[in-house]
């Protein structure tokens, strides 16, 4: 058993597109597939998006450009292929929920 934080290991996978022991979330562990730290989103902004997979689902991450106060929000969404759920369309949900804030 290993202690790990996930904020910690969003982090690394959003900033430097590396995480050694994957990327948790709600204690499940995810494998870093691709890392895109200028996707160019419909208004032209850029974001770093993130795709992780473990087994049959995914997530999507998208980080937000840095605000004045130099902080950074990351939008997360969730797919399951046994649920019938799209890779595709969980990442077109994160990205417009990304351009909406």
């Amino acid at each position: 058993s290993i202690s790990v934080c996930e904020s910690a290991t969003i982090g690394d996978a959003m900033l430097t597109g590396a995480c050694a022991n994957g990327i948790w979330l709600g204690r499940k562990k995810y494998s870093l597939l691709q890392h895109d730290p200028n996707f160019t989103g419909k208004e032209h902004e850029l974001y770093t998006c993130v795709l992780a997979m473990s087994g049959k689902e995914g997530v999507h991450m998208v980080m937000l450009p840095e605000a004045a106060d130099g902080s950074r929000q990351v939008v997360i969404g969730k797919w399951s292929s046994a649920l019938g759920q799209q890779s595709n369309l969980c990442k077109m949900a994160v990205l417009d929920f990304a351009e909406y804030l």
